[in-house]
């Protein structure tokens, strides 16, 4: 299957105090790379809500080797990497026009009812064609197990509003790591290295999201909860 390409120019809101790439910027782009994509191959939003089934982010995997300068112009390039009986695999990558890879990712989907909101197997919506691309990564993204000493003391707080929901009226997947960006210490010697999340329960408009967050073996690990009945919304796994 052909990989998707599209150009993306940096913008000044796309930037930090430091003029890196926020890292939400980068799933901002690539959901919408993949959005485009699955709508050519004919399982996007539209076709998706003919079926009464919808595509559901389990896991994101990200890798920053370099940011981006302010202004530039840059490709996004995404594919199907992987399938299996349950689950899609989507892989990513930002690049410079002269090939200098910024960053690359992959991401683990799944369908599920609209309805029901129950998951389905892989095969609820036929692509046209088989997947056939190499993956990025090898193996599963890991699962990231948070243990109670993590879930101490609240970091950050964050009221889910308007502006975080998408088309589905469901939190969308970047707005989570704005949420994590924003619990970290100041970054100004650091370049953030890679995120691990793990998507768990929605978290939904009016709610509170608490972000708990330590160091643990050369790594920030940290969870999401909502406030308001204690699920466990999100975990996360990252590096400087």
């Amino acid at each position: 299957m052909a990989k998707y390409r599209e150009l993306f120019k940096i913008r000044t809101n796309d930037l930090d105090t430091y003029d890196r790439v926020k890292p939400y910027v980068y799933l901002d782009c690539f959901q919408d790379v993949a959005g485009h994509h699955a709508d050519i191959l004919g399982v996007g939003y539209e076709a998706c809500k003919k079926e009464n089934v919808a595509w559901v982010l389990m896991k994101n995997r990200i890798e920053i080797i370099n940011t981006p300068s302010p202004y530039e112009e840059v490709e996004v390039i995404t594919w199907p990497s992987s399938r299996s009986r349950i689950d899609y695999g989507r892989d990513y990558m930002m690049v410079s026009k002269t090939g200098e890879v910024y960053a690359k990712a992959t991401s683990q989907w799944v369908f599920a009812d609209m309805t029901t909101h129950k998951l389905l197997r892989s095969t609820a919506l036929s692509f046209p064609e088989e997947v056939d691309e190499n993956p990025l990564f090898e193996g599963k993204i890991e699962k990231v197990d948070i243990d109670e000493l993590v879930c101490n003391n609240i970091i950050h707080s964050h009221k889910i509003t308007n502006s975080d929901l998408d088309h589905y009226g469901h939190t969308n997947n970047a707005r989570y790591v704005v949420m994590i960006f924003d619990a970290l210490p100041n970054t100004k010697d650091k370049l953030i290295k890679s995120i691990v999340i793990n998507y768990l329960q929605e978290a939904h408009l009016g709610e509170l999201v608490d972000i708990y967050l330590e160091e643990k073996d050369g790594y920030i690990i940290g969870c999401g909860k909502v406030r308001e009945d204690g699920r466990l919304s999100f975990t996360f796994k990252l590096s400087f």
